[in-house]
């Protein structure tokens, strides 16, 4: 339970300003997502599909990931081919789509420490009810700040 609860209490707490000391963790990530592509359907019950290739900045690995839509307009991945403790999670609005990327780092002899960054990504969809939506957008970047 604790493993799920722990994003959110994490992303409740930055959003107070409220963060973990950094003198332990000299490291802080940021990710780059790259040629976004999302096709789903204007109607309840409908599948969609999520495709971006993900940049981890620190050590400049790339995947490609592709993630089902739930409910027409949300993905979450949970752990990546790169590495397992990364979450990413989207949710399609009005020409944006909102992330957030959560990443535990090791601190050397001081542990490990969470990170998280929130953005928002302006995105071209083209938009025909009751049909297919496919939205698309070039570049994002997401910059990481230590969670508690």
């Amino acid at each position: 339970m604790l493993t799920i609860l722990r994003p959110f209490v994490a992303m409740t707490l930055i959003g107070l300003g409220l963060s973990a000391r950094l003198e332990s963790c000299a490291k802080i990530p940021s990710w780059t997502l790259r040629n976004l592509d999302i096709e789903t359907f204007d109607y309840v019950g409908s599948n969609g599909t999520l495709a971006v290739t993900f940049t981890y900045n620190l050590t400049n690995q790339t995947e490609s990931i592709t993630c089902p839509l739930h409910s027409n307009y949300r993905c979450t991945i949970n752990g990546t081919k790169n590495d397992n403790s990364t979450i990413i999670d989207m949710q399609l609005g009005i020409n944006s789509l909102y992330m957030t990327v959560w990443q535990v780092l090791s601190c050397g002899e001081n542990g490990s420490t969470t990170f998280v960054g929130t953005s928002e990504w302006n995105v071209a969809c083209n938009t025909i009810p009751f049909e297919t939506h496919n939205c698309t957008a070039d570049f994002a970047t997401v910059e990481g700040v230590a969670s508690v």
